[in-house]
């Protein structure tokens, strides 16, 4: 499944796809974005988080296993905040709370397409 979340306060967009491994994610990957090198992702790989341009327009993407350990949803929207710091010029430094929130705000919207009603 793909899902499409906005990244408040920019103009960018969060592509997550959630699926039962990585496998067919990387798949539908590779074709969707086929100006884009990919490595492929292991069997055993819960999750993966990128930052890409893909036909002059820039992405950034999560990817999930539908049964994936809350904790590491939490591990991958931190690195989606570091993704958006180095897109839009943010700097977390200056203000903590902005890395704070999005973390919180990535995190929330990702959990609510995890739930088992939404699969």
């Amino acid at each position: 499944m793909k899902y499409i979340i906005k990244l408040y306060p920019t103009e960018h967009e969060l592509t997550l796809y959630i699926d039962r491994n990585l496998s067919i994610i990387d798949m539908l990957i590779k074709e969707e974005y086929d100006d884009v090198v990919w490595e492929s992702m292991g069997e055993t790989t819960q999750a993966f988080t990128s930052k890409f341009i893909s036909h002059g327009q820039r992405f950034h993407i999560m990817c999930l296993t539908k049964n994936i350990d809350r904790k590491i949803v939490a591990h991958e929207s931190v690195h989606i905040t570091w993704y958006l710091q180095q897109s839009c010029g943010f700097n977390y430094e200056d203000d903590p709370e902005l890395q704070a929130y999005l973390v919180e705000y990535i995190y929330s919207n990702v959990m609510g397409y995890l739930k088992p009603s939404k699969l």
